[in-house]
């Protein structure tokens, strides 16, 4: 109707409602009918960027080319080549500022159909939210690798003593143990399953 009344931006401004519709009501971020639908998140930190983009991966790989150029020639940046990939949603080991990135896949639920009793249907909602996953196995090796845990013969690790801190007073060396396990739970507390720490 807005579009009919030939108020500029009114044709947009319906899309948009219409998209948040049909987002709001469970259906998903992509609109079906919509072929060119296209979205980009940008997330920095510092120097280290991500970017979350729906759509056709030729289009993903046009963006990462653009913005290689862009940072090469306009900014005089090198880029991590080894760290500069691009993944599925689907991809186990997405990982960004220490945290694993991990994108549910759609929630299936078998429901009975109110009108036509007897008859049951699929209903699918897509998840389209990231959890950030803690990486255990890399942080574990870490700290075997610092000295304050030991490799068993199984790769199970165990809490060791560290030589190196050997000549510290009691109430340093807990102070010490303790500084690193503070740290750790403060940086991972944002991920989705914290209790693992």
């Amino acid at each position: 109707m807005l579009a009919q009344l030939d108020i500029e931006g009114a044709s947009e401004v319906m899309q948009s409602y219409l998209h948040n519709s049909w987002v709001n009501e469970g259906f998903g971020a992509r609109d079906q009918s919509d072929p060119n639908f296209r979205r980009l998140h940008y997330i920095r930190y510092a120097d280290d960027f991500i970017l979350g983009f729906t759509g056709p991966r030729e289009d993903a790989v046009a963006i990462q080319s653009q913005i290689k150029l862009f940072l090469e020639n306009k900014l005089k940046l090198q880029i991590n080549e080894e760290k500069s990939d691009i993944y599925h949603s689907s991809a186990r080991f997405i990982k960004y500022l220490g945290f694993y990135i991990k994108y549910l896949s759609p929630k299936r639920t078998l429901e009975q159909d109110k009108a036509d009793k007897g008859v049951k249907q699929v209903k699918m909602v897509a998840i389209n939210q990231a959890q950030l996953r803690i990486p255990v196995e890399s942080i574990l090796k870490r700290l075997s690798d610092k000295g304050f845990a030991k490799t068993r013969k199984n790769g199970t690790y165990r809490a060791s003593s560290n030589r190196k801190l050997a000549s510290l007073e009691d109430k340093q060396l807990v102070n010490r143990y303790s500084s690193v396990i503070r740290g750790l739970l403060n940086y991972y507390q944002p991920a989705n399953q914290y209790s693992d720490m």
